[in-house]
């Protein structure tokens, strides 16, 4: 990653108040949980423009609201075909996984 990013968990609250970011939260669990495995999320978008990056994350939120990542991805949607498939333009007005 170069120095880019630096390798870590980090508060994700001023990512989260950002007006350009989707939250999505679920009620406090009763139970601590464990979640094994590769997170694959599937997302439908559309955009006004050919191509944009999309986020998902996956936070640790304590009650204090500190929210730690614990997983996170990026995908620059031109590539969601594949790295190695024809580049994948968004088109206006339509939804695409």
């Amino acid at each position: 990653m170069g120095t880019a990013v630096a390798p870590g968990a980090f508060d994700q609250r001023k990512i989260e108040a950002r007006q350009d970011v989707l939250v999505y939260t679920t009620e406090p669990f009763a139970e601590g949980i464990e979640i094994t495995g590769p997170i694959t999320p599937t997302i439908y978008v559309s955009s006004d423009v050919k191509d944009t990056d999309v986020t998902v994350k996956v936070l640790d939120v304590y009650p204090d609201g500190r929210a730690y990542n614990l997983d996170e991805s990026i995908q620059r949607l031109r590539y969601r075909d594949g790295y190695d498939k024809p580049l994948a333009w968004m088109e206006p007005e339509k939804v695409s996984r």
